[in-house]
Order: C-alpha cells, then structure tokens, then sequence
C-alpha cells in the first residue's frame, strides 16, 4: 500500500480499482487521525451505482 504521505498529493487508491482519486477530501479529525472521503470515478468504477465507487478511509 502506498505511503501515507503520497496519499496527500496523489490521492488515496481506490480499493475496487486500485487508481488513485486525487480528487477526494480530506477531512481532519481527533489528533492523529486523518479521514479521506471521494468517489472513484474510472472506467471500471464509473459503472457502479451510485456512478462511482463512494469510499471513506480513516488513517490514525
């Protein structure tokens, strides 16, 4: 898995597909701990409903 430092500019990976959503938010919660919320919107991922594969990762 991608380090968690590369997730900040690259983008957390999609776990269906594995591409990288630059485009999610980040959000910031207790001390430590970092959530990334998006959408993957691939190829692959664009044909699940709801039109993308929605994902929240929390990091700590």
């Amino acid at each position: 898995m991608a380090d968690i430092e590369d997730w900040f500019t690259l983008g957390p990976p999609c776990m269906n597909c594995g591409e990288r959503v630059s485009n999610c938010e980040v959000l910031f919660g207790q001390p430590g701990q970092v959530v990334f919320k998006g959408m993957c919107l691939s190829k692959t991922c664009i044909k699940l409903p709801p039109g993308g594969n929605p994902f929240m990762y929390m990091v700590s």
